[in-house]
């Protein structure tokens, strides 16, 4: 499979609403989003665009990837996603919508100041397409979906889009399916990726960092339901013991040949895709 491509853009200061949504726009299309859908402003003047995610299999249902600015006055407060099974263009209403997903929420709080650079990091891969974003270093968080390359033989895709949006900060374990009405889960509960904390430090024989590729994507069990497994990405996503790593460092596996990139802020563990 193709390696990503990790593309960084500055939104440099001052900013405001309209330039922060173009940043934002810019950076979805460098991560492989295309051309945007539908572009209007929501009831509360937010800058909202839309992007038509299509499937790579024949017959599969496409689905759409909702991102907005949230202000408050002029204010820059947050950046909310959301993703649709289909979407109208004219009314700009969609139908059996996931969750929303907003970086202003008490668990990953977090408010723009308009004289610092923001930079938008793009990561553009089949499976995974993305933006993280920073201001002053801090992650703030990462927006996009995750479509596995391995599909489960019991998720009819010419009956359900097949894509999971991100929603936990800049951790990558949490997606949300899309609702109820267009999911083979029956469910719009979160999914998660399964990891363990034990994947943390270098390796006791050698001291390299151990990497685990391919990841499972579950249901979410805190409601009950255990649907098996939802998805398994190919080995160009992994997982990394990661602990004293940062964001966007990278583990050679084999220098210039095979080389991971970490898009989580360290973790144990952490989450790469390979560039190299």
């Amino acid at each position: 499979m193709t390696n990503a491509v990790i593309t960084q853009t500055t939104y440099n200061a001052p900013q405001d609403t309209a330039g922060f949504i173009s940043a934002i726009v810019t950076a979805c299309q460098n991560a492989g989003m295309g051309s945007v859908f539908d572009s209007y402003n929501n009831g509360s003047g937010d800058p909202v665009r839309v992007f038509k995610i299509d499937s790579p299999n024949a017959g599969g249902k496409s689905f759409y990837f909702n991102v907005w600015v949230l202000t408050t006055g002029t204010a820059i407060r947050g950046v909310q996603t959301q993703i649709y099974e289909t979407w109208n263009a004219t009314t700009h209403t969609g139908t059996n919508a996931s969750s929303a997903y907003s970086a202003s929420s008490s668990s990953d709080s977090y408010s723009y100041t308009n004289n610092q650079p923001i930079n938008l990091y793009a990561i553009n891969h089949p499976e995974f397409r993305g933006v993280t974003i920073q201001q002053s270093g801090s992650t703030t968080h990462t927006i996009g979906f995750l479509k596995p390359f391995n599909i489960p033989s019991w998720w009819a895709e010419i009956s359900f889009p097949y894509g999971f949006m991100h929603v936990s900060g800049a951790s990558l374990y949490n997606f949300y399916p899309l609702g109820t009405g267009a999911n083979a889960l029956a469910t719009g509960s979160a999914c998660n990726i399964l990891y363990s904390s034990a994947m943390s430090f270098v390796n006791p024989y050698n001291n390299k960092r151990d990497i685990y590729n391919g990841l499972l994507l579950l249901p979410d069990s805190s409601n009950g339901n255990r649907a098996g497994i939802i998805g398994k990405t190919s080995n160009d996503l992994c997982l990394v013991c990661a602990s004293g790593l940062s964001l966007f460092d990278v583990v050679q596996v084999t220098p210039g040949s095979e080389e991971y990139t970490l898009i989580t802020a360290g973790g144990t563990p952490g989450i790469a895709i390979r560039t190299t």
